[in-house]
């Protein structure tokens, strides 16, 4: 499945709160392999993030940084071009209900919704 880093950077918290839910034990390895892969996209994201903050931000004292207001339309271009970026993920959609016993928010749900479907697939 493709999806863009955009979409991955914006279900960043939601994701986070899946993966503190506890799964089905057939649900575990899968859910593991998917969390591997996303946290190596997460990486990316950041390390990506980092370099335009110091490119473009100011340093502060402590050591974070502050994109100036006149470099902010060339730091928010950037980064929007690069979280329209496609990545492939090893993951085909499942059924809420194989989840088991999950309860998200709403508001996650719909963040996640790339992951999951809502009926069962029929044969």
């Amino acid at each position: 499945m493709k999806v863009t880093l955009e979409t991955l950077f914006e279900a960043h918290p939601a994701l986070e709160l899946l993966g503190r839910q506890f799964f089905a034990v057939n649900k575990i390895i899968p859910a593991r392999k998917l969390f591997d892969q996303l946290n190596a996209h997460f990486v990316v994201i950041a390390e990506k993030q980092k370099e335009l903050l110091e490119f473009y931000g100011k340093k502060k004292e402590s050591g974070d940084y502050d994109v100036v207001d006149e470099k902010k339309p060339f730091y928010e271009k950037e980064l929007n071009e690069f979280l329209s970026t496609e990545v492939e993920i090893d993951w085909e959609p499942v059924s809420v209900d194989e989840l088991g016993d999950i309860r998200l928010p709403l508001a996650a749900y719909e963040l996640l919704k790339f992951l999951f479907v809502e009926e069962q697939a029929t044969a």
